[in-house]
């Protein structure tokens, strides 16, 4: 059973960060530093920019860069609710979540979001979040939005992107290079078929299938093609011919 961590910690927290965002608003009217750096926008904008683990960027890497067409598709499916801060289709869907190679840039990645926001604000002068947002809204427009439109936050908004797309990019390409391993053999599609196989009677749903010409279709025709033939079959027809062992 997973356990979303934002909903367990914010309630411990809460108190501090909407405290905070108001402090700093009565400093910047008075012309003062606004310098509170723990705030909800921080938490919402800067430390989960794109949802946890800051992956706004992924599914733009998983898109343009990847070579694995089930990469390249994952990343088309989540870029807009991770965009969103909802990346929960990139999370499980690459996965990232327990996949030992994203390990170091989920964790580093919103450390080192934090490491330089705080440099922003203590060394540069930059006000903190000084307004409360909707936690939806795209990071890099939470940013500026929310310290009402500094330069730096422009700035801060930009090199924070830069920052994630070196942080992550490595990886993604070794993981890519794992998937695309998997493609070529076809040793992604086996471990599935015998997952499936071992869980239920696919019997009845090998037989429509087959009928429908899914299962002889060369190994050459475009994966596109062939997932078209699979959304030929209703969805139901399946569901109702796999039956547990």
């Amino acid at each position: 059973m997973g356990i979303h961590g934002p909903s367990i910690v914010e309630p411990a927290i809460a108190a501090i960060t909407y405290a905070n965002i108001d402090a700093n608003l009565s400093l910047s009217q008075a012309g003062q530093h606004a310098d509170k750096v723990i705030t909800s926008g921080t938490q919402m904008f800067i430390v989960t920019m794109g949802g946890t683990g800051a992956t706004l960027i992924v599914p733009f890497l998983f898109m343009w860069l990847c070579k694995s067409e089930r990469n390249r598709a994952i990343g088309r499916a989540s870029v807009v609710p991770t965009f969103f801060g909802v990346n929960e289709p990139i999370l499980f869907g690459a996965p990232i979540v327990l996949n030992p190679i994203f390990f170091i840039p989920f964790i580093f990645a919103p450390i080192a979001n934090v490491w330089i926001f705080k440099f922003f604000v203590d060394t540069l002068g930059m006000n903190s979040f000084t307004a409360n947002l909707p936690w939806v809204t795209p990071g890099p427009l939470g940013i500026v939005l929310g310290t009402n439109f500094q330069v730096l936050s422009f700035i801060l908004a930009a090199l924070l992107v830069v920052v994630d797309v070196v942080i992550y990019y490595p990886f993604v390409k070794v993981y890519d290079e794992q998937i695309l391993e998997e493609e070529r053999s076809g040793k992604a599609n086996d471990e599935l078929k015998e997952k499936v196989a071992a869980n239920f009677n696919t019997a009845k749903a090998d037989a429509i299938l087959e009928k429908a010409g899914v299962e002889d279709a060369p190994a050459e025709i475009p994966l596109q093609k062939k997932l078209m033939s699979w959304f030929s079959v209703p969805v139901a027809v399946l569901v109702d011919s796999l039956q547990m062992p």
